[in-house]
């Protein structure tokens, strides 16, 4: 049976720990009647997430049409799915989309610190392309499919605030995709770590059965990204997991907090977690 402290800790990481698909494989997106892969899991569950870096093996892989991406090949290629539970229709949840200054306070698990940190510091709709024309959030009437609209997002690493253009690729009753990529760069002191267009994040939500709702997220970093955007797997995973919790209402600093770690890091930690026993 689990003892002592030191147990109580371990129980605390293999929870915090999502579902891990092997690094390297790449995902199915439900797109055209496909099956999504990684799978969603059950209600309640943390959500699954799957890692795949850019090499030769991948470097012609081409975005399906459904994701608006007209560029191939990838640097960095993350997935996440879940299953949320949403008593309301495509239009309510996609005015939690529409609402973009509540991003700011939002808060992630910051690696290289190890604590709850605020993650958006500033958010707001723009009006056009110009981060000095600010405007209320966007109206459910303007997120029609097909128009792009533009809002800025400062966080707590980058040395600027960033345009980001958001475009609805699909809305129904039943069914929600949504773009967002970054117009300006992102930039780090003196450094670009992403030029326009460099990092994209893709959200597909599909109804489901008893008020269910699939979401398949996908962030992916382009070619043309710096290498110093590289190697920092679990910092992306806890920023994009804080943006998961925020569309899907749950506390974005609630404990414990959703960390990386590689199937074969999962299974070093129940190892450990044996010799407790």
């Amino acid at each position: 049976m689990w003892q002592g402290p030191v147990a109580a800790v371990v129980l605390l990481i293999l929870l915090g720990s999502p579902v891990a698909s092997n690094a390297g494989d790449l995902p199915r997106l439900p797109c055209d009647g496909a099956p999504p892969w990684p799978t969603y899991p059950e209600l309640g569950s943390l959500p699954t997430l799957q890692v795949a870096h850019g090499d030769a093996s991948n470097a012609g892989w081409v975005p399906p049409s459904c994701t608006g991406w007209n560029t191939p090949g990838f640097k960095f290629l993350l997935t996440l799915t879940a299953v949320l539970r949403f008593d309301g229709s495509g239009d309510d949840l996609l005015t939690r989309f529409a609402a973009v200054s509540t991003a700011k306070g939002i808060r992630y698990w910051s690696v290289s610190d190890n604590d709850w940190e605020t993650l958006v510091t500033d958010s707001s709709a723009l009006d056009g392309p110009d981060i000095n024309r600010r405007r209320p959030d966007f109206t459910l009437s303007e997120m029609t499919a097909g128009k792009v609209l533009y809002f800025l997002q400062k966080d707590n690493r980058s040395t600027e605030p960033v345009i980001y253009s958001l475009k609805v690729l699909e809305r129904g009753p039943n069914r929600l995709v949504i773009a967002v990529e970054n117009d300006t760069p992102v930039q780090m002191w003196l450094v670009t770590l992403f030029p326009p267009h460099e990092i994209q994040f893709l959200y597909i939500l599909d109804a489901q059965e008893h008020g269910n709702w699939g979401l398949f997220g996908l962030l992916r970093t382009g070619l043309g990204a710096s290498y110093m955007s590289t190697g920092r797997d679990a910092s992306y995973v806890s920023r994009f997991v804080a943006f998961y919790r925020h569309f899907a209402a749950i506390q974005t600093d609630q404990n414990p907090p959703i960390v990386w770690s590689s199937p074969e890091e999962q299974a070093s930690r129940f190892e450990a977690s044996r010799n407790l026993q």
